[in-house]
């Protein structure tokens, strides 16, 4: 329907009021039928005349009209050429054909091509004008009705849209915890199988470098001794000593077992982190450093990391946010092993972390092979991937962007193909209760 508003919208319009168009090229006529379809609606319909087929298809693209009465002669177009081209203009619009030749076939083929009727000028009776306002009176509460319906359909419609999309977001995340989960129990089990022996280990070297040193006393308290009361004993020692190269064993012991203590404290921290990973007090929300969030994620995810690429920190002062340890944790890994994938053999990955107002920010920064134009739109929908079959399952970055969104986050994303992507996520310092909206998603998708 046109806008009811238009130009040639003459006077407000009641609900039982019609809008007529009559085109009609005959000054005598066209008052005549003027007359008779006021008398007909007893003025209840406002008539808009025109005299050519132009006319009339100019009042139908500015005005809405519920019947239009159609003269098939008319001075720039003739026959059933002026029908067609009228019900082209307005296909919603009830014709009725009005023409001085009474001829059956030309009224059997106005009906075919989608007249409503078919009326000869000087035969036209109030009957039939009434007749031909009725029907347009019901045709348009029928569109009327159907239009109402069909915008209900459409937002019903987007309703279920919605639903399928939350109830798809809400799979994977039951899918994706119940994932972490068994992870978790597992990174638990061999933490807790890895902490004893780095425990005795650790504590042995402590004591191996304290006994190394009272050794290192005594042996040469013993050489001195053996030089001053015993010369020739003292050299043949002396030289057994040099060929044994007892100076340089006792020279780098220290720094063997120092390397090596260095090397169970590092074992140590990622044992620690697999620990606070697989926690299950993690599960509730609570205040923490994502500094420490962000260094977690690098320990789990180092030895896929120092193959490929070298890493750069730029971790900036930051307050304690309440989050969800563990998804966040999760969130910068993903970042991580999404970037050292696109790194196709030696490259770089920036890490920084900053305040920004009310949010605290995370980049992750590489230098692979970057994200062509069109993919980037799609590169958070689940199990969308690029990577050959069997090397990615699509559902990485679905996970970062329902987590971050989770906590009333956003993640943008700059790629340039050939260049490098960098992904940057902004928490609110103070988020909602991440914990208790994955309850409430689990509910829903079950």
């Amino acid at each position: 329907m046109k806008d009811e508003g238009s130009g040639e919208d003459l006077m407000e319009r009641t609900s039982e009021e019609h809008r007529i168009l009559l085109i009609e090229d005959e000054p005598v006529m066209m008052g005549v039928l003027v007359d008779l379809l006021q008398s007909v609606a007893r003025g209840a319909c406002q008539v808009l005349p025109a005299a050519c087929l132009a006319a009339g298809l100019e009042v139908l693209r500015r005005v809405a009209v519920d019947l239009v009465l159609l003269d098939l002669s008319l001075p720039d177009s003739a026959g059933l050429a002026t029908l067609s081209a009228v019900l082209a203009a307005a296909p919603e619009v009830a014709v009725v054909v009005l023409t001085g030749l009474d001829d059956q076939d030309l009224a059997r083929r106005a009906i075919q091509a989608g007249a409503q009727d078919y009326l000869v000028k000087g035969q036209a009776d109030g009957r039939q004008i009434t007749r031909a306002l009725a029907y347009a009176r019901e045709r348009r509460r029928i569109l009327a009705s159907l239009q109402q319906r069909n915008e209900e359909l459409a937002q019903a419609r987007a309703q279920l849209e919605k639903a399928l999309v939350d109830l798809k977001d809400s799979q994977v995340l039951v899918l994706q915890q119940e994932k972490m989960a068994s992870i978790g129990q597992l990174a638990a089990g061999i933490a807790h199988e890895i902490n004893n022996p780095v425990g005795f280990i650790t504590s042995n070297l402590n004591t191996l470098q304290r006994y190394l040193a009272r050794l290192s006393e005594l042996v040469a308290l013993q050489s001195a001794a053996l030089a001053a009361e015993a010369p020739r004993a003292g050299a043949a020692l002396g030289t057994k000593r040099q060929e044994w190269k007892i100076d340089m064993i006792l020279e780098d012991a220290p720094q063997l077992i120092a390397e090596s203590l260095d090397g169970a404290e590092r074992v140590r921290r990622i044992v620690q982190e697999l620990r606070t990973f697989a926690r299950r007090d993690q599960a509730e929300e609570k205040e923490a450093d994502l500094n420490q969030v962000v260094e977690g994620a690098i320990a789990i995810a180092w030895n896929e990391l120092k193959y490929k690429a070298t890493l750069v920190r730029e971790l900036g002062e930051l307050p304690p946010v309440r989050c969800h340890y563990q998804q966040l944790g999760q969130v910068v890994m993903n970042l991580l092993l999404n970037a050292v994938q696109a790194i196709e053999s030696q490259g770089e990955i920036c890490v920084r972390t900053w305040r920004e107002g009310d949010f605290v920010c995370i980049a992750v920064q590489d230098t692979g092979c970057g994200i062509p134009r069109e993919h980037l739109d799609r590169i958070f929908e689940p199990f969308f991937t690029t990577k050959e079959v069997g090397k990615g399952t699509g559902l990485g970055l679905s996970i970062v962007y329902n987590v971050v969104h989770k906590h009333e986050g956003t993640i943008d994303v700059d790629s340039r193909v050939g260049e490098g992507t960098t992904f940057t996520v902004r928490l609110p310092i103070r988020a909602a209760d991440p914990a208790r909206i994955d309850q409430d998603l689990i509910g829903k998708a079950l």
